[in-house]
Order: C-alpha cells, then sequence, then structure tokens
C-alpha cells in the first residue's frame, strides 16, 4: 500500500524516490509493489514527499504544463530530476548508446539467424552483460531494427523475467518505467538506476 507521509527532513530519509506518471495520471513509486495508483486515488490521499509537497501537487503541475509523461527523482533536500519523457533524452543516433564494437560485433553476427534462434542468443547475450548495457543493446536493437517492434517487447520481456530472479531489488526500484524508457527509446544516461 501507498505510504500515507514521507517527509523526508522531518525523519532524516535518503532513499531516493523515483515518480512516473503517465500520460493517463497514473502514478508510480519505486518500491511501492509495481503497481499504479491513479489521480483519484492520488487526490484522496495525504502523501507528503517533502516540505509539505504533495504528489498531487506534482500531477497537477504536469498536467498546467502540458505534459504527457513525466520521470521524477526526489531525495531528501528536493526534486533531483524532471525529465519530460516526450521530449527531453530521445536518441536519435546510435553513438548515444555507448555500444562496444565487440557488442555489436556480436549482434551483427546473431542477426543472420532465424528470428526465434536471434531471439534466444540475444537473450543470453544480455545476461552476460551489466544491467545498463544491457538495456542500452536493447535499445540499441530497436533502433537498428535488428528485431521488428513485437519481437524487441519478446526480448525485453525475458529480460525482465531474467532479472526478477536475478536482481529483485533492481525490479523493485525500476521496473515500473523502465519498459516506457527502454522501448521507448529514452535515454537512460540520466536516471539514476538502482542495482
Amino acid at each position: 500500500m501507498i505510504p500515507s507521509e514521507v517527509n523526508f527532513h522531518n525523519n532524516k530519509r535518503t532513499e531516493l524516490y523515483k515518480i512516473f506518471i503517465t500520460d493517463k495520471n497514473f502514478v508510480y513509486i519505486n518500491g511501492v509493489n509495481e503497481c499504479g495508483y491513479s489521480y483519484e486515488f492520488i487526490k484522496n490521499s495525504e502523501l507528503k514527499l517533502y516540505d509539505n509537497y504533495s504528489l498531487q501537487d506534482i500531477v497537477t503541475q504536469k498536467n498546467d504544463m502540458g505534459i504527457k509523461e513525466l520521470y521524477i527523482e526526489i531525495n531528501e533536500y528536493g526534486i533531483k530530476e524532471f525529465i519530460k519523457l516526450e521530449i527531453e533524452n530521445k536518441i536519435k543516433n546510435e553513438d548515444e548508446l555507448n555500444i562496444t564494437i565487440f557488442s555489436k560485433k556480436i549482434i551483427s553476427k546473431i542477426n543472420e539467424k532465424e528470428t526465434e534462434v536471434k531471439i534466444d542468443e540475444l537473450f543470453e547475450f544480455l545476461k552476460v552483460n551489466n544491467i545498463l548495457q544491457a538495456f542500452q543493446i536493447i535499445q540499441y536493437i530497436k533502433l537498428k531494427k535488428i528485431l521488428n517492434d513485437f519481437d524487441v517487447y519478446k526480448l525485453y520481456v525475458l529480460y525482465s523475467g531474467f532479472l526478477k530472479v536475478s536482481s529483485p531489488r533492481f525490479v523493485e526500484h525500476n521496473v515500473f518505467y523502465l519498459e516506457r524508457l527502454v522501448l521507448g527509446l529514452i535515454s537512460l544516461e540520466k536516471i539514476n538506476l538502482i542495482l
């Protein structure tokens, strides 16, 4: 259940809260059961994030500014990151992904195979990379159209399932917005991935 109050200054908490607000105003907060809360629920909650600034205030400001999707990081000092996903940090070319030549060669070699084999081998390759690199490789695969969108999604789901077993803490803190960022080709560079 969503906490009724998170007041950083009184409690001296240092945890980083990551909030993702969708275009339909569903609010996802890291570490809160991977489920979104509707705007109606948020309006009726008393959640205070810092200095009596409520989650409802953030959603209202998002809407007033005409922002479709918003990612925010809040720490004990206030808002750390404020990223409008539909505008900022969209990946335009492969150089932004920092994919190594070695990875590109492996992906190129795998690309010559049948689709199902390609997905299986790409999945195995993702597992030997660190989490950020693996997600950037998925973005590279999508950007270069190595797989169609459905197969990229399938690869993403396979890798996410692997992470639920191998890195449950990472999933707990990041899963609520990653699909949108990775598959939407939004740069992960400014995002604080909690590993």
